[in-house]
């Protein structure tokens, strides 16, 4: 197998950004937590429920 010697040319370097603007997806998902607990200690959700949707939906670590 060979080895690259060379890098990127100046003119080729990582794709520009070509969204206008940035998803933040942590704080959606911080947002939707804070959401189910609210619900929660409203009692609108079960306490049950609510620990269901967080740990089913990925949510613990937000």
């Amino acid at each position: 197998m060979t080895v690259k010697t060379k890098g990127r040319a100046d003119c080729h370097q990582a794709t520009l950004d070509t969204a206008t603007y940035t998803t933040n997806s942590t704080g959606l998902a911080a947002w939707i937590k804070v959401t189910i607990i609210n619900l929660a200690l409203k009692g609108m959700v079960s306490k049950s429920v609510a620990r269901w949707l967080i740990k089913v939906g990925g949510l613990r670590h937000a």
